[in-house]
C-alpha cells in the first residue's frame, strides 16, 4: 500500500486505515491476553482467616449454630468454617448450609464427615461463583448434626470479640457475642472490564479527532 500520492503528499486516508487495523489488533491482543483479570479482581469484601478464642462444645444431634452477616462480595466462590476434633478420634458428621437470610434460599450445602475434620481447621464449601451476583445480600450460615453424640462429636469455633458486618451469632437459638471463625472468598467486577469496548471506542474517537485535525492542517 503506497502511503504517498502521485503529487508526493501523504495519503492520509490510507494511513488512517492502517492505524485502524493496528489499533484493533493491539486492543484485541490486550483483551484476550488479559483474560479474567480484566473483568474480575480479588474482592475487597473478602473475609480472611482469624483466630478463635472459644468453641460451642460438642455439636450433638439437635444442636444448631447460626451466623448471619451482610455479604460484601460480588461473586462468592467459597466459604470456610473453622471446626475441630479436639485432637482426638471423633464420630458423626456436620451439615454446613448457606442461605440467603431474607428469602431462605439455599445457596450451598455440604455434609462434612468426621474424618475430614482436623484440629482447628477450616472446612470449605463451594458457592455460586460467577453464576450469581450476591453483593449486599444477607447470608445465614447454619451448622447442625444428625449423628453427633456427646463425647465424640466435633465442635465449631468462634471469636467472642470479632464482629462481622451486620452479623449475629446464635448457639441453640441463644444470641452469643462474637462471630463464627469463617473465611469468605470471591471476586468483584472491575469497571474497566465491564465497559472495555466503550473505553476502547472512546479512546479511538479521541485519537481520530486529533489525527484528522492534524491531517487537515497538513493537507
Amino acid at each position: 500500500m503506497k502511503l504517498y500520492k502521485e503529487n508526493g503528499k501523504l495519503n492520509y486516508a490510507k494511513i488512517y486505515l492502517l492505524l485502524v487495523v493496528a489499533y484493533i489488533a493491539i486492543i484485541s491482543i490486550f483483551y484476550f491476553a488479559s483474560g479474567e483479570e480484566l473483568h474480575y479482581r480479588v474482592s475487597q469484601g473478602n473475609i480472611e482467616e482469624f483466630a478463635a478464642d472459644n468453641f460451642v462444645g460438642d455439636l450433638t444431634t439437635g444442636r444448631r449454630v447460626e451466623q448471619t452477616l451482610k455479604n460484601e462480595i460480588c461473586f462468592i466462590e467459597e466459604l470456610g468454617v473453622m471446626l475441630s476434633n479436639y485432637d482426638k478420634q471423633i464420630q458423626g458428621s456436620l451439615l454446613l448450609e448457606v442461605f440467603i437470610d431474607d428469602t431462605g434460599e439455599l445457596l450451598a450445602s455440604k455434609q462434612i464427615p468426621a474424618e475430614e475434620i482436623g484440629l482447628n481447621q477450616y472446612a470449605y464449601v463451594e458457592l455460586t461463583g460467577k453464576d450469581r451476583y450476591l453483593h449486599g445480600v444477607p447470608l445465614r450460615i447454619v451448622l447442625t448434626s444428625e449423628s453427633g453424640e456427646l463425647g465424640t462429636a466435633p465442635t465449631v469455633l468462634y471469636n467472642s470479640t470479632k464482629e462481622l458486618k451486620e452479623g449475629e451469632l446464635s448457639i441453640d437459638d441463644a444470641k452469643v457475642n462474637g462471630s463464627l471463625c469463617i473465611v469468605l472468598l470471591g471476586k468483584d467486577e472491575i469497571w474497566t472490564g465491564l465497559h472495555f469496548i466503550e473505553i476502547a471506542i472512546s479512546f479511538w474517537a479521541i485519537l481520530s479527532i486529533i489525527y484528522l485535525y492534524s491531517a487537515y492542517r497538513n493537507a
